[in-house]
């Protein structure tokens, strides 16, 4: 996979984050199981990155969908992001790192 770690932080990027998220966008952990053990974003899918090609299918074939990545610091959800949109997934946002992400009422 490719490495493209940009990320949505700053202000903008976590109400664009937050505003996908509230409607409806999927959201995915590219951490390792341990580190998603260890907390994760409420109703997040657990896919590290390494399993994605693997599981592309729980993507599903919607590729307009609105697809919300992180992991911890942004580096793997950018490596994640730029797979993800090589595949033809047109609206991947990579969210940065867990601390990162928006606070959001689900």
């Amino acid at each position: 996979m490719a490495c493209d770690s940009s990320n949505a932080n700053g202000p903008q990027g976590q109400a664009r984050v937050k505003q996908l998220i509230e409607n409806g966008a999927l959201v995915v952990d590219v951490r390792t199981q341990q580190e998603f053990d260890s907390g994760h974003f409420p109703n997040a899918l657990h896919i590290p990155v390494a399993a994605i090609p693997q599981r592309l299918d729980e993507f599903g074939t919607d590729k307009d969908r609105p697809i919300v990545l992180y992991c911890l610091s942004g580096a793997r959800s950018g490596q994640a992001k730029a797979f993800l949109e090589a595949k033809g997934y047109r609206n991947v946002v990579n969210a940065g790192g867990i601390n990162d992400m928006p606070d959001v009422a689900l």
